[in-house]
């Protein structure tokens, strides 16, 4: 494999990046003005010395005089080759490596990981549209009106609607070309065999308010729902996939992880409304486990 990266590939990935966002998984940052700043990770010191400057997407230490970007930060901190770094902020902003650096088995995943995002996309974009706009969506517009949840919230965290149908998200599907078996794959629908030895599909998620799960960069990865009476079971989550782990993510992340460097710390809570209603409140540095005990991965994050 030629280990070269274009330049203006690297750069690209550079500009790309938040290095307040990578750099907060290892050291915890405080506003300070325009920049951040914590304690070294370089070196022991007990009054912070370590600044982050997002503007330039360079950080310096004035106590061991350690400096530069992203990249050097992640090869320092992680022992990290070069490329190993860029490959790291590359993943983390969204951006695919050239082709020339991945192998048939990555282009394959990578393909594959591309197409799970923009079908989770466009189911969100159905189940939020459903919602607002739909005839069938009023059930789930009055639901929220109860619990005082209006359009802000509802856009926000790009709340749902799943309308009592079996086949409502396979019909809107087919006409933007995605197969019901990709929507299985996915967890999005169900497959079952007939006694014909045929197999049928229907829709996982029906007549329940839907909770997008959205990742650090708020691309839908997943959703959880919530019935509107008292019938069993409340709440249902997206089965897990390649390309989603729930003891990997938090709900409302995207929401919340400006807030929680600021402030320093996380409310985490156990549902969906409950932290709709905390954020609701004022306190924007809530999230929520889905559906797991408190895993390391969800604490790392």
């Amino acid at each position: 494999m030629d280990n070269r990266i274009p330049e203006d590939f690297i750069e690209e990935v550079r500009r790309q990046a938040d290095i307040v966002q990578i750099i907060s998984e290892h050291v915890v940052l405080k506003r300070t003005g325009k920049n951040y700043q914590g304690l070294c990770p370089f070196h022991s010191e007990k009054t912070p010395s370590f600044n982050v400057n997002p503007e330039r997407q360079m950080f310096y230490c004035f106590g061991c005089h350690t400096g530069g970007n992203v990249f050097t930060f992640l090869m320092k901190i992680n022992n990290l080759a070069f490329i190993d770094a860029v490959k790291v902020v590359a993943e983390k902003t969204g951006i695919a490596f050239p082709e020339k650096e991945l192998s048939p088995g990555q282009k394959k995943k990578e393909l594959k990981r591309k197409r799970f995002l923009e079908i989770h996309k466009l189911a969100a974009n159905y189940f939020h549209e459903v919602l607002l706009n739909s005839p069938e969506g009023r059930p789930g517009r009055e639901y929220l009106e109860r619990r005082g949840i209006g359009v802000k919230i509802i856009n926000d965290f790009a709340l749902g609607y799943a309308p009592a149908q079996w086949d409502g998200l396979l019909k809107y599907m087919a006409l933007r070309n995605v197969s019901p078996e990709e929507l299985v794959e996915f967890g999005l629908a169900v497959s079952k065999t007939n006694n014909d030895g045929k197999q049928s599909y229907y829709d996982r998620f029906r007549g329940r308010i839907i909770f997008t799960i959205q990742d650090l960069r708020g691309s839908p990865i997943a959703f959880g729902d919530r019935v509107l009476d008292d019938s069993l079971p409340k709440y249902l989550n997206s089965p897990e996939t390649a390309f989603f782990h729930k003891g990997r993510n938090l709900y409302a992340i995207h929401c919340a992880s400006g807030e929680i460097r600021e402030t320093g710390y996380a409310l985490l809570l156990e549902g969906y409304m409950d932290t709709i209603a905390v954020h609701k409140a004022g306190l924007r540095n809530a999230v929520a486990s889905l559906g797991t005990a408190f895993t390391r991965d969800q604490a790392k994050m």
